[in-house]
């Protein structure tokens, strides 16, 4: 079986724009909800997500729910850390980028 060479061409010309997110809580096992979707509790890794920005929800019970973004390079990794510093507080956030397999 021979592949058609227009579809080759398509394929190295138009690569999956794709990244992923890893979501550290503390404290852990925060429910984290990706556009919508429920995904995980911390400190999860959700692997291929497009390039673009996500919407994602972070709750947990005694705490308030955390409504933020991801921004999703092309070939990164988005490391967002989140701190509750005591139930009903805001939080703080870190956010880093690093390169991925």
């Amino acid at each position: 079986m021979t592949p058609h060479l227009a579809e080759i061409g398509k394929l190295s010309a138009d690569p999956a724009q794709t990244g992923a997110a890893y979501i550290v809580s503390y404290p852990e096992l925060v429910n984290v909800t990706i556009d919508d979707i429920l995904v995980g509790k911390t400190d999860i890794m959700v692997m291929n997500l497009t390039v673009g920005t996500h919407n994602l929800t972070l709750d947990k019970a005694g705490y308030e729910p955390w409504n933020d973004t991801l921004e999703i390079k092309n070939g990164l990794a988005v490391i967002q850390t989140y701190h509750y510093e005591e139930p009903y507080f805001s939080l703080n956030r870190t956010v880093e980028y690093v390169q991925f397999p």
